[in-house]
């Protein structure tokens, strides 16, 4: 949600590769769309760094599950932690898997993710290509994919990063990019039951704590048409990224982080 989607859609472009999987978001039914080409709009990332003087790094990448985003950052925290005035996690739905691969299957990246949107195995296959489908159903089977597990590993992720950085006495803000399904009680149950919650830093975790059942938000959660690319394809437009960063700047400057 807060990545170059443009920009990666227009390299898939050129390359012949411009149908692309979404979900229409009135009758949640997968469709097939063609990526137009069109002029890369400023990520929340380029907004930041331009408001607050600093050189942009944006790691971020579609499609991307936490694991991914954990790894990235604190990779480059730990090698470039000198040259660093502020971290910003914007964490992905619980529901993705990330594989690391030697294959680049896809243009620039190291990881294969596996985006499903629920963990119920027929709600979850109706939205994957065939391929896809048995890789995720031997995973599901065998007991690899349950939410006790993505749920240890995110506030994991959010407590060893915002300790990474604390260590190098950089400032660190992490949110939920989105929260792409609504989550039942029993995993609800799960995320507030874990012994973990109390020890993540919600002073500067924007839209804590992150479920609306539980009375958090993540960043972008418009439903205004005129921040999205279309009602099939729900990521934000260029308004759409002003519009997390505009809540990111209001919410450092609150807190006085920088």
């Amino acid at each position: 949600m807060v990545a170059d989607y443009a920009a990666y859609h227009n390299e898939l472009n050129d390359n012949g590769l411009d149908k692309y999987q979404s979900m229409d978001s009135e009758t949640l039914d997968n469709v097939l769309l063609t990526w137009e080409r069109c002029d890369p709009w400023p990520t929340p990332t380029k907004l930041l760094a331009k408001q607050y003087d600093m050189k942009p790094v944006d790691l971020s990448f579609p499609g991307s599950g936490n694991k991914q985003i954990f790894n990235k950052l604190s990779d480059y925290v730990i090698n470039n932690h000198s040259k660093i005035g502020l971290v910003v996690a914007c964490w992905s739905s619980f529901t993705r898997i990330d594989f690391e691969t030697r294959r680049r299957m896809i243009p620039h990246n190291d990881y294969q993710s596996i985006v499903f949107h629920s963990y119920d195995k027929q709600a979850s296959l109706h939205l994957m290509t065939e391929r896809i489908q048995e890789i995720w159903s031997i995973l599901y089977d065998d007991g690899y994919i349950f939410p006790e597990r993505d749920i240890a590993d995110f506030y994991r992720f959010s407590y060893l990063l915002d300790n990474l950085c604390s260590s190098h006495d950089i400032e660190c803000v992490q949110c939920a990019s989105i929260v792409t399904w609504p989550y039942d009680n029993k995993f609800v149950a799960k995320f507030i039951g874990n012994p973990m919650m109390e020890k993540i830093n919600h002073i500067n975790f924007w839209g804590w704590p992150i479920l609306y059942e539980l009375g958090g938000k993540p960043l972008f959660d418009s439903e205004k048409m005129e921040l999205r690319i279309s009602k099939q394809d729900g990521h934000p437009n260029a308004a759409g990224h002003q519009f997390m960063a505009n809540r990111l700047i209001e919410f450092i400057d609150s807190r006085g982080i920088l």
